[in-house]
């Protein structure tokens, strides 16, 4: 059974429409020159992390759903899907933040003034660290197991496009607030 265009449309709408009014619960910006990020330093960490778990949850469900409605997926694979996307995103989060860590940890060095050798290891590990295309790889492995390959390759197709207007729909969101 697929999905029919009304039913995702509908789906898309309402993982849309609570992005909008997460980003109205927000504190209002007042000044001009505050960081990108500064509105969100004013909240407790815990409300920081609801946040943020509310938007990445909308995010997944917006995803599953065009990925769905693009490859033209039955119920039972859109949930597996849904699994396989959200793995996906924790693994990408998990993979961004060591790749912050390690970054930091190159500043550190620099600052120290640390010999050559050491920043160089640092480099190296920097650069050894899985970036998107191996990322995709992995997502890919993931849906292998219960996708065609006709069906992957509809995934891997949309995925970008998706991707970006899940990233735009969240950039609006933010305008709109601020």
């Amino acid at each position: 059974m697929q999905i029919s265009r009304a039913a995702a449309l509908a789906l898309a709408l309402a993982v849309v429409a609570p992005v909008a009014a997460i980003a109205a619960d927000l504190p209002q910006r007042t000044g001009q020159h505050e960081g990108r990020h500064a509105r969100f330093s004013k909240l407790p960490p815990e409300q920081r992390a609801a946040l943020r778990a509310r938007v990445q949850e909308k995010i997944q469900t917006y995803l599953v759903v065009e990925l769905s409605s693009k490859a033209g997926l039955d119920d039972k694979k859109s949930l597996q899907l849904g699994t396989a996307l959200k793995a996906h995103l924790e693994r990408n989060d998990a993979a961004r933040d060591d790749k912050r860590q390690a970054l930091e940890a190159l500043q550190g060095l620099i600052d120290q003034k640390a010999p050559d050798a050491a920043i160089s290891a640092q480099i190296k590990a920097v650069l050894a660290m899985n970036g998107r295309e191996e990322q995709q790889q992995l997502l890919l492995a993931d849906v292998a197991k219960f996708l065609t390959p006709t069906e992957q390759a509809k995934i891997v197709v949309a995925l970008p496009g998706v991707m970006k207007d899940a990233m735009r729909l969240v950039r609006d969101a933010r305008k709109d607030r601020e």
